[in-house]
């Protein structure tokens, strides 16, 4: 049976779902023998996974978030970002989305901006490269300017992020 990547992820996560709820009937039916017969030395159990719970950084394709930030933001719409950038970069635009996952990382890594303000400029971002994305005809001139002004605001309040930002804003005016 022959699957696309995404198809096939979905079968194996529906067969591994499948395969741990066996284990657990598996486990209970035998718990079941054990209390009834009254036995005490029973062979062993089948081993239940645990899940995995990630404490690290996470690391997206092209965007990495580090530290307390990962609770502020939505990991949707970095998830959303790193498929953006993937079609920036891969759209003839590799400079651009190199620019916009540096910037991206830079602004949610900053000390300077408070939790608000990150998560403003993340938002910001994320619009901003959603529309990098899309065809020149598809773009929202408009909206996007006025973005990138509001960004350009919270990015002035932040010495760190303005060099990152001065290699940037030329490549993200052409968007508009």
């Amino acid at each position: 049976m022959l699957l696309c990547i995404d198809c096939n992820l979905k079968f194996q996560q529906a067969q591994q779902i499948e395969h741990d709820r066996y284990t657990r009937d598996i486990n209970y039916h035998h718990e079941e023998m054990v209390w009834t017969a009254g036995l005490s030395n029973a062979p062993p159990r089948y081993q239940e996974p645990q899940p995995i719970i990630h404490t690290g950084p996470i690391t997206n394709h092209n965007i990495q978030i580090h530290g307390s930030v990962v609770g502020a933001i939505n990991t949707g719409q970095v998830k959303n970002m790193n498929v953006a950038l993937d079609h920036v970069q891969t759209s003839g635009s590799p400079e651009l989305a190199t620019r916009l996952q540096q910037l991206t990382e830079a602004v949610t890594a900053s000390s300077e901006l408070s939790q608000d303000l990150k998560k403003k400029a993340f938002d910001q971002l994320a619009f901003l490269t959603e529309q990098a994305s899309l065809p020149r005809e598809k773009r929202n001139a408009s909206i996007g300017a006025t973005i990138l002004e509001g960004l350009e605001r919270i990015i002035n309040t932040s010495s760190g992020l303005l060099r990152i930002w001065q290699a940037a804003k030329p490549l993200i005016e052409q968007l508009f």
